[in-house]
């Protein structure tokens, strides 16, 4: 946990270091540096994504909890950026987020589950949205319970549903 969450705020400062080198050097007026900010929004919910995700795969459901609270403060960021017809979806996202956070570590089901009904919005905006998905992929296991598609960004299976008893449960899908 510690050592997930040093990654994590390491993640975060480079990230803010970018930004801060970015807009001083860019010349931006302010309304295209909120652009910037809120399609970093984004980014940092994708991140947060990918962690949770990565847990899960690892058999990490604690840790996989615990990023949920950051799932949920980013996609609350991230949803000025989304069109007015994503909105519902980004609010369904928070709420799935904010659901997950409160699963209990023990039930290693829920949590998974959880998980699915968070990447099942996420999915949905991604299709939406195609700018979204650049350098992401779709995958999806057939046993999986409840929604059975993930986002990840590797090229390969990490199943955040089977974890490591099968790992490589899954075959990529197209957006």
């Amino acid at each position: 946990m510690k050592r997930l969450l040093l990654h994590w705020i390491g993640r975060t400062l480079v990230t803010c270091a970018l930004l801060m080198a970015c807009s001083q050097s860019s010349g931006q007026t302010p309304d295209k540096e909120a652009a910037a900010s809120t399609e970093t929004g984004f980014a940092g919910l994708l991140s947060n994504y990918e962690a949770a995700r990565e847990a899960l795969a690892a058999d990490r459901i604690a840790d996989a909890v615990s990023i949920a609270k950051h799932i949920e403060s980013s996609a609350k960021n991230a949803k000025a950026s989304v069109a007015a017809a994503q909105q519902a979806t980004m609010d369904a996202l928070i709420k799935a987020a904010a659901t997950l956070a409160q699963t209990s570590k023990d039930d290693e089901s829920a949590v998974r589950r959880g998980f699915g009904e968070v990447s099942k919005q996420l999915v949905s905006i991604l299709r939406a949205v195609p700018k979204y998905r650049e350098g992401l992929y779709l995958f999806e296991c057939p046993m999986a319970e409840g929604f059975k598609q993930w986002v990840a960004r590797k090229d390969q299976v990490e199943n955040p549903y089977m974890g490591t008893k099968m790992l490589h449960c899954g075959s990529k899908r197209t957006f």
